[in-house]
């Protein structure tokens, strides 16, 4: 039990490392709800500034025929000084948008 909460521990803290050195972060937000940990991610990005593409290709609606995806996870997303996208080559080129207006790196 107790390796086990040291591994969840270094997960945890690897993953905020490699979200506090990105330049901006891809969200997968398929599904019937957005993963948890993803929806963390989003929150986690958007409280330190870091634009988040959210990528939502699945129909289902969330809330309600205006929320593709949780409507507070969309607000992070949107705050954040990303977008929502709903396939993979406009989550490239909002990526590249940002990257372009020195947002982020070629790298992320």
């Amino acid at each position: 039990m107790e390796a086990l909460v040291r591994m969840s521990r270094t997960i945890g803290e690897r993953n905020r490392a490699l979200l506090g050195a990105a330049h901006a972060v891809l969200a997968l937000l398929d599904g019937p709800d957005a993963d948890s940990g993803t929806a963390a991610e989003v929150g986690w990005a958007a409280a330190h500034r870091l634009p988040v593409v959210g990528w939502r290709s699945d129909l289902r609606l969330a809330d309600h025929e205006a929320a593709p995806v949780n409507l507070q996870v969309e607000d992070f997303v949107l705050v954040s000084g990303g977008t929502m996208v709903t396939t993979l080559d406009e989550a490239v080129a909002a990526l590249d948008a940002l990257r372009a207006a020195g947002l982020a790196s070629a790298t992320s």
